[in-house]
C-alpha cells in the first residue's frame, strides 16, 4: 500500500509512506481525507483488501478523486505485475 499526503497543513505534507502486509503481517489502516492511496498485491498468492468508507459514495457530489498510477504528482511507481 502506498500513501502520499497531499494536505498542505499536515506535518507529513508531500511525504510518501509504503506499507507491506501479508498473511502473517496483517494490518488496519485509517486513511485521512487528502491522502492519496493505492494498493498492489506483490505476493505470489491471491490477497484481499477490504475498504470500509465512513459514508456511502454520493455520485451527485463525489468526494473521491483518482489520479493515474503513473502521475508525476506522486513520487512512487508500482512494480511490474508479477507473473506476467
Amino acid at each position: 500500500m502506498a500513501l502520499y499526503d497531499d494536505r498542505p497543513d499536515s506535518p507529513t505534507y508531500q511525504k510518501l509512506n509504503v506499507l507491506y502486509f501479508s498473511d502473517r503481517k496483517r494490518g488496519i489502516v485509517r486513511i485521512p481525507a487528502g491522502v492519496f492511496h493505492a494498493v498492489q498485491n506483490v505476493g505470489h498468492v491471491d490477497a484481499s483488501f477490504i475498504n470500509h468508507p465512513t459514508r456511502a459514495y454520493n455520485h451527485a457530489q463525489p468526494d473521491k478523486y483518482r489520479l493515474p498510477l503513473d502521475t508525476p504528482l506522486i513520487p512512487f511507481s508500482f512494480a511490474p505485475t508479477l507473473g506476467g
